[in-house]
């Protein structure tokens, strides 16, 4: 769940496999891990997306001068339009953002047929694609799927883009390039990133401290990207009764969960914003299908749950909408 691989995930409907077992009750669920394709939000895979450019034909490998026109004369057709997307009118976002992301297709497109010299040959690769995963990231700023990807974190939506994982290989790459040569000058069209707020917590750290406490034991495998987990109740309001913070390729146990049958949410990120408790970028939302229970003394209760996909995991999960996650 990196910057540059995904996701968003959107809407429950994609099923992935995990493992979810405990001392008195296994659960026996079968699911299957979704393939996604392209680029969403801040860099996961989603579905095609069309592009429309003209593409002129490679003609081998060009001067290092016609190389920097070309880096130039890229870098003004696109700032000429990524200007219009700053803009907190979202009728205006609907109509510039579409036509910003053509300028950057076709510009991209450009970019791929020439062969620049040997010493700029490895970085532009990286270059072109990231721009090419910001062109799908603002295909989709001027609607409600994209708005709503980090939406306890995401001031805006131009914001979120100049944040996000593609903008930050974009200015990386434009520093390699001018390290290589002064004259190859890029990326005069991307502003540099916001300050932010953001504080990574330390592993197992409360997002939401228990309400109230037990005897049962949840032990959460952290395989992939910084995640939150919320234990909700199946009845009630759906707060949730703890949220607590897991490292990437960390492990933690919540010790102490009060009796009660529950869903488990998690949410996956980067840039944690502290004062509003959720990832700023490449977020991704989801819960197990099944229940967990936890019962009173004299029983104690302990699950673990492992949070990346596992071959042959007996506990299947859904991708929730972001609007709709539990919060509180």
């Amino acid at each position: 769940m990196g910057e540059g691989g995904s996701s968003g995930r959107r809407g429950a409907t994609v099923r992935q496999q995990y493992v979810a077992y405990g001392t008195a009750i296994v659960l026996v669920v079968s699911g299957c891990v979704g393939v996604r394709f392209l680029t969403a939000g801040d860099g996961k895979a989603t579905g095609p997306t069309q592009i429309v450019a003209s593409v002129p034909s490679s003609a081998g490998e060009i001067t290092a001068g016609r190389y920097s026109d070309l880096l130039a004369e890229a870098d003004s057709a696109i700032g000429t339009d990524f200007r219009r997307i700053d803009t907190d009118d979202p009728q205006t976002l609907a109509t510039a953002a579409p036509q910003t992301a053509q300028t950057i297709y076709a510009e991209v497109e450009k970019l791929r047929a020439v062969t620049p010299p040997p010493s700029a040959a490895a970085v532009h690769a990286q270059l072109v694609e990231a721009l090419a995963g910001m062109g799908d990231m603002i295909q989709r700023l001027g609607t409600d799927q994209e708005e709503r990807s980090c939406p306890a974190a995401q001031a805006s939506p131009y914001e979120s883009l100049l944040v996000s994982g593609w903008a930050n290989r974009i200015r990386a790459g434009a520093g390699a390039l001018a390290k290589i040569d002064p004259a190859f000058v890029f990326g005069k069209f991307l502003p540099p990133a916001p300050a932010t707020l953001a504080s990574r917590p330390k592993n197992g750290s409360f997002v939401k401290a228990p309400t109230r406490r037990g005897t049962g034991h949840l032990k959460i495998k952290n395989g992939g990207g910084d995640t939150i987990v919320s234990l909700v109740p199946v009845t009630g309001d759906k707060t949730p009764l703890l949220t607590v913070y897991v490292r990437a390729g960390s492990d933690d146990t919540v010790d102490g969960v009060a009796a009660g049958t529950y869903f488990i949410y998690y949410a996956t990120g980067d840039d944690w914003n502290p004062a509003r408790r959720g990832f700023m970028t490449d977020c991704a939302f989801s819960k197990f299908d099944d229940t967990f229970l936890f019962r009173a003394r004299p029983l104690i209760d302990t699950w673990e749950i492992t949070m990346t996909p596992v071959t042959g995991g007996n506990a299947s999960t859904s991708d929730v909408d972001p609007n709709a996650f539990p919060s509180g």
